[in-house]
């Protein structure tokens, strides 16, 4: 178990310094980061809500999180935090999706009790989160609050293909304002 802000330690740091099978520990506060999620090292908030841990990305084109590659399995849970303020760009296709989040290359981790906020894909699709065909994803008590995608889901967009279970929008310009999944069951 890694704890970020120990001694300086940032969240990245404590995700490069882990091995697969590792808990990075995000006590609540701010963080400025950019993070590259790339091995079986969960992820999670020590805030009492998600409000509380909050990751901003780093600059001013940057997303929040990008999590890629088949090690990043179901086992890997990110939750109780809040990934605001990314932006998807790049001169690759694939990097211009998903400006919170951009899940790809296999990677299918289980999110849950996350907020993601505030995010852009300025050249597709998916502006809180987006993830490819060999990413299925399990969502759990996720927010999507205004999120904007230039082509369609603003709040998120999973591909044709892929059996993630995430909410969509499909407007042209789309905008989510406020998208949780699943969604709350009424009682009768």
């Amino acid at each position: 178990m890694l704890m970020a802000g120990e001694q300086g330690a940032s969240i990245q740091g404590c995700i490069d310094a882990a091995s697969p099978g590792d808990l990075v520990q995000v006590p609540a506060g701010l963080y400025n980061e950019s993070l590259t999620l790339d091995k079986a090292v969960s992820l999670v908030g020590l805030g009492v809500t998600a409000s509380d841990t909050v990751v901003s990305a780093a600059a001013l084109a940057d997303r929040v999180l990008l999590v890629r590659g088949a090690s990043v399995d179901e086992t890997v849970v990110i939750t109780n935090l809040t990934l605001s303020d990314g932006v998807a760009s790049g001169s690759e296709l694939i990097f211009r999706n998903g400006g919170g989040v951009l899940v790809f290359d296999g990677a299918r981790p289980s999110i849950a009790h996350v907020v993601i906020r505030d995010n852009l894909a300025d050249g597709f699709s998916g502006g809180g989160l987006w993830a490819d065909m060999g990413s299925p994803l399990s969502l759990h008590g996720v927010v999507f609050l205004n999120n904007t995608a230039v082509l369609s889901g603003g709040g998120a967009a999973p591909t044709a293909r892929s059996r993630s279970r995430t909410p969509c929008s499909s407007r042209t310009a789309a905008a989510s304002t406020a998208l949780v999944y699943p969604p709350a069951v009424r009682p009768p």
